[in-house]
């Protein structure tokens, strides 16, 4: 669109005079309507906008994130629930990193031989996590869209934090490998975390 000047108008001081439909109407046969901007850019600020409200040109508006997104990176601690198991890893998605909550949801994987330091020949996966355990781990390597982020859970304050017994109950640590079932007295074998206190979450 383009602004064309009416006839017999020849004032432009606007001194006391603002753009109406008496003064410019909108050619739609121009294809921009840089012209109207230009001649808009002359006057004060206050005379343009009235001008934009007469004519009720769409207004864009651009919203930034005000924060960036928090990605997990190598060496950071997550927390992570676990989705699937199998025998040679186990499948998380990661919820935390540190104490701060995600946005979006990334993909983590715990290999066998990252499940703890010691004995790894010996690493049972089903023996260490189940679907549903909150998991601390740390990042040992980075994802992207395609594939997942290599996790470990090969330290002492690593491990399962969170976990149901089979009977429904939140279970209770009794060692470095199993926990308990308030209910029923059930024993289950989990790799257990030891617990730091920042990397507890409500």
């Amino acid at each position: 669109m383009r602004a064309v000047k009416h006839e017999g108008v020849t004032d432009y001081s606007w001194c006391s005079t603002i753009l109406t439909p008496s003064n410019y109407f909108i050619d739609e046969e121009c294809p921009t309507f840089f012209s109207l901007m230009s001649e808009l850019n002359r006057f004060p600020l206050t005379h343009a906008v009235r001008a934009l409200l007469w004519l009720q040109l769409p207004v864009i508006s651009v919203v930034r994130e005000t924060e960036a997104q928090l990605l997990p990176d190598v060496g950071a601690i997550v927390t992570c629930k676990v989705t699937s198991i199998n025998p040679r890893f186990a499948k998380v998605h990661i919820l935390y990193v540190g104490s701060t909550p995600l946005k979006d949801r990334f993909r983590g994987t715990i290999r066998k031989e990252d499940v703890r330091a010691t004995e790894k020949d010996k690493v049972e996966t089903y023996k260490s996590f189940r679907p549903g355990d909150i998991v601390l781990a740390k990042v040992i390597s980075l994802g992207d869209v395609q594939s997942n982020y290599l996790l470990t859970t090969a330290e002492n304050e690593l491990g399962v934090v969170v976990a149901q017994s089979e009977a429904g109950a939140q279970m209770v640590p009794i060692s470095w490998c199993e926990m308990q079932c308030p209910l029923t007295q059930g024993k289950e074998f989990r790799k257990v975390a030891r617990v730091q206190p920042e990397y507890l979450h409500a």
